[in-house]
């Protein structure tokens, strides 16, 4: 039996369970200050349904989020274990980093995702989400939700990067053991996917809102939406998320590319600046391939199915019809996630491999 992975385990086991209830009691109350529009506890008692998704969503990305603090809280724990010779004060300094990495993490995590919710209801003028949700309008939470959802499965990536910059990596020297405080390249790394990824996302989100009604001429998207058309949400939904599926598809890459240009040992203005460059060419590529992709499975789907018209019956409230849209669109969006990443890695600059397809720097 391995003793020093035993306890690591069981110590990751205990110290998720206590920080996530925790954290879930934090979220709920974090979400009633947040939306100060809507009386949480009271609209609930009258079965609204709508701000149950809401909110529900709300704290389940906040939970995706703050899982990206375990990897690099369980890391100090386990840096602490194989000290061979660690004194109270390191101790007592490790647990101190894994309680800040998890307040910091938790902090992040209701910042980002409010600032997500406020930009895009922002964007959306022609609608008043919270109103909407307020009189139980569950179409206009579903969308929320999707969008909550998809920025905490698509930003947690970048926060684990710049978590990892705050591990406590204990070193032998000869005054005794010491540690850094923070390793400040992987954290600025970090903080600057964040940034790149959060505006990204959500200029994507909205600019997929707004594609949605260009493939799907029959349908009025905001008009449906606020008459409460669980259908046409549900498919809107899920062409949305499938979009923001592939498009994480960009994130790896272009966080590499951002590593290198960091790490570089000739590291310029201009390196790091084509870096962007190459970054927003990323975003870019990954988000036309997504509509594209989508809109040919979605009509692809639509050209086999000649006995029923499913865009009619899905703004005639058929949900059953946009369950198995919305099941085509996500499963295709999965499929293809994976050769899309590959497809943008192979212009990616690496120290090994030379210049990638696309040389920026001529």
């Amino acid at each position: 039996m391995n003793s020093l992975l035993a306890i690591q385990g069981l110590l990751e086991i205990v110290i998720s369970a206590v920080f996530g209830v925790l954290i879930f009691f934090i979220s709920f109350k974090a979400f009633s200050i947040l939306t100060k529009e809507l009386d949480e506890m009271s609209e609930i008692k009258k079965n609204n349904v709508a701000i149950s998704v809401l909110g529900s969503s709300f704290i389940f990305g906040i939970m995706i989020l703050v899982k990206s603090s375990i990897d690099p809280s369980m890391e100090t724990l386990k840096n602490l274990l194989e000290v061979e010779s660690f004194t109270f004060m390191l101790i007592f300094s490790s647990i101190i980093r894994v309680l800040l990495i998890f307040i910091f993490s938790s902090i992040f995590s209701f910042t980002i995702l409010w600032l997500a919710l406020k930009l895009f209801t922002m964007l959306t003028t022609e609608i008043d989400e919270m109103s909407e949700i307020k009189n139980n309008n569950i179409a206009v939470s579903l969308i929320l939700a999707t969008l909550v959802v998809s920025m905490s499965l698509i930003l947690s990536t970048p926060l684990k990067t710049l978590l990892d910059g705050m591990v406590s990596s204990p070193l032998q020297t000869d005054s005794g053991v010491s540690e850094h405080i923070i390793n400040m390249s992987v954290f600025l790394q970090g903080l600057i996917e964040l940034g790149i990824t959060l505006f990204g996302s959500i200029f994507i989100f909205f600019l997929s809102f707004k594609m949605f009604s260009v493939f799907t001429k029959k349908i009025n998207e905001i008009q449906e939406l606020k008459s409460g058309n669980l259908a046409v949400s549900i498919l809107l939904s899920s062409f949305i998320f499938s979009i923001m599926i592939l498009v994480s598809s960009a994130i790896e890459p272009a966080n590499e590319a951002l590593g290198y240009a960091l790490s570089s040992e000739d590291v310029t203005a201009l390196s790091i600046f084509l870096a962007f460059v190459r970054i927003l060419i990323f975003f870019i590529a990954s988000s036309v391939i997504s509509f594209v992709v989508i809109w040919f499975s979605m009509k692809l789907f639509m050209l086999f199915t000649t006995k029923i018209d499913e865009l009619t019956e899905i703004k005639n409230k058929n949900i059953a019809v946009s369950l198995l849209i919305a099941l085509l669109l996500i499963s295709s969006a999965l499929l293809i996630q994976h050769g899309l990443t590959v497809l943008l890695e192979s212009f990616i600059k690496t120290p090994e491999l030379g210049r990638g397809l696309i040389d920026l720097s001529k």
